[in-house]
């Protein structure tokens, strides 16, 4: 770009006239590790994602294959709890009643 001089020209006009250097190259080196390291994170978050995907078809498939097979003499311990206020009439018969469960292991 060549500079024209005026004779009216003053300094700011004949520095807005000068060709801008280009910009050294240094300062876009950074943009090639940073780009490396996102297209790493993108494949990373995309096998944890199909990884997450084949587990929950795994766990969805060993649930389906335990709803239908027998629970067999799976008996959990259970805590029965009956809040009571008081003498109520039946209470003794209510009371009965829940000790007279056919469940082993309460």
């Amino acid at each position: 770009m060549k500079i024209r001089f005026r004779p009216d020209s003053t300094r700011a006009d004949l520095a807005s006239q000068r060709a801008l250097k280009p910009r050294s190259k240094r300062v876009f080196d950074i943009l090639a590790p940073v780009l490396f390291f996102f297209y790493l994170l993108v494949v990373v978050q995309i096998a944890l994602g199909l990884y997450w995907l084949w587990d929950g078809y795994e766990w969805f498939r060993l649930v389906r294959g335990r709803l239908s097979s027998h629970a067999g003499f799976y008996a959990p311990v259970t805590a029965l709890i009956c809040p009571c206020k008081g003498a109520e009439p039946g209470l003794e018969d209510n009371l009965t009643a829940l000790t007279k469960f056919e469940y082993g292991n309460y």
